[in-house]
């Protein structure tokens, strides 16, 4: 069961540079957009039920592209018995696992972003190379909230914002993202995380 658990969650990082598919704009967790971070408006363009188990939607500012945007927000939705330590955890393994293979690709928890310490921030960077030249570059931070579900069943939600740049910008971002990277992670964890509704 654990290790299905950390399929699903690697499963997560492969959709970073996948291309949507299968799936639509339709609402499928009850938030329905728009969605509003860093002074920008994001409204959904894509969904799906990937599997039983796993929702994702993905949000887009107005003229931007799932083959080329600069700036995404996703939600995913995981129906698993399983702590917020476990799946950072999860998160953080698969990065360093990537890291042998991706030379830009590292992450850190960044804070906890609940007085509780029932919600963590982790942030990371991921590249995709061609002869050994970054391509894409982005960077994401992600929320890990912990939810009910229905009827007694828990599960947990990512909150996510990823922010990219392509071929001859990657350099600059690299370095314009680190000057930027606090004050991303401190909106993300002041934001009002969406409340997330399954059909029934």
């Amino acid at each position: 069961m654990k290790k299905n658990i950390l399929i699903l969650f690697t499963f997560v990082i492969l959709f970073s540079f996948t291309i949507a598919i299968a799936g639509d704009d339709k609402d499928m967790i009850g938030v329905e957009g728009p969605l509003s971070f860093n002074e920008t408006s994001f409204d959904l363009v894509w969904s799906d039920k990937a599997r039983d188990n796993y929702y994702i939607q993905e949000y887009l500012p107005a003229g931007e592209q799932l083959e080329t945007f600069e700036q995404m927000m996703t939600l995913h939705v995981f129906l698993i018995d399983m702590s917020i330590d476990d799946a950072v955890q999860s998160k953080l393994n698969e990065l360093e696992k990537r890291s042998k293979t991706d030379a830009i690709c590292k992450g850190s928890v960044a804070e906890t972003a609940s007085s509780d310490g029932k919600e963590i921030l982790l942030d990371f960077l991921l590249s995709e190379t061609q002869k050994d030249t970054p391509e894409i570059v982005e960077y994401n931070v992600y929320r890990y909230v912990p939810v009910n579900i229905g009827d007694g069943e828990k599960g947990i939600l990512v909150y996510a914002y990823t922010k990219r740049a392509y071929g001859n910008n990657v350099e600059g971002f690299l370095e314009t993202i680190n000057k930027e990277r606090r004050n991303i992670v401190n909106q993300m964890g002041n934001t009002e995380v969406p409340k997330v509704k399954l059909p029934e």
